[in-house]
């Protein structure tokens, strides 16, 4: 798997277990911004982040203190700036979030679309911002809402919650398929397709089974429960999902992912 034009794996084999942002966490701000900051609980206060430049030269950055990243802002430590001219902020949207770096070890992050993802700055899609020649692999996930606000989140080691009581996370509703039916891209509004794994709940109304394959084709689970017990599954990242059952009261929602 490549992004941006190198290959993942190369990047994890150059890591530190395995892991490209080393003590990196994200905390919610308010509607439009989220923060960048250093793990607590390290303590020499000090991230590690590796990027890579147009020829693929990997390099390490450090990164101390806190920075806030705003959807309203243009550029460095805001919204990609061909989007931001293009379009702005979109409604009902995710964006990713990279680090992006100097040459000199200055560190700045960046909101980019996602439909934007699949190029990267270094094969004619996104830009980076002026004078930084280095970005990460897609450090973050935000999504927000109908009225443009980010969806509040917590992050503890890498692992993206989302705050209970929005109902923002719903994947099927009141579901009923007797066939699998592909709901992949609602999957993907709650749970980036680069995510090691999304973790699901899934509950029947009225009781019984829910079918979930990978495929469409080939049952990967069975999910059963009444409307008070609830089957938490956790979902390998970047799989299609898809589901079936007989009859409706079918809900499945996405309470967070890992990165």
């Amino acid at each position: 798997m490549k992004i941006n034009n190198v290959a993942v794996d190369t990047l994890s084999a150059a890591s530190d277990a395995s892991s490209p942002f080393l003590g990196l966490q994200f905390a919610y701000v308010d509607a439009t911004a989220i923060q960048a900051k250093v793990d607590p609980k390290l303590p020499e206060a000090t991230a590690r982040i590796l990027m890579f430049d147009s020829a693929g030269n990997l390099k390490w950055f450090t990164f101390t203190g806190t920075q806030n990243i705003d959807l309203d802002t243009d550029g460095v430590n805001g919204l990609e700036t061909v989007c931001k001219n293009a379009e702005g902020e979109e409604a009902n949207h995710n964006y990713h979030v990279y680090a992006v770096g100097t040459s000199a070890g200055t560190v700045g992050f960046l909101f980019v679309d996602t439909d934007d993802y699949a190029s990267g700055p270094f094969d004619g899609g996104w830009a980076l911002p002026s004078g930084y020649t280095y970005c990460s692999l897609p450090a973050w996930y935000v999504r927000n809402d109908g009225s443009s606000n980010i969806l509040t989140f917590s992050d503890s080691n890498g692992y993206c919650a989302w705050e209970a009581g929005h109902g923002s996370q719903t994947i099927v509703s009141n579901g009923s398929a007797t066939s699998y039916t592909d709901v992949t891209a609602d999957l993907q509004k709650y749970a980036p397709p680069w995510a090691q794994v999304a973790k699901l709940r899934v509950w029947v109304g009225s009781g019984g089974t829910v079918n979930l394959s990978h495929n469409g084709s080939t049952n990967t689970l069975d999910t059963m429960g009444a409307v008070t017990n609830y089957e938490h599954v956790e979902w390998a990242g970047g799989s299609s999902l898809h589901y079936k059952r007989a009859s409706a009261n079918t809900y499945i929602q996405c309470q967070g992912w890992q990165r």
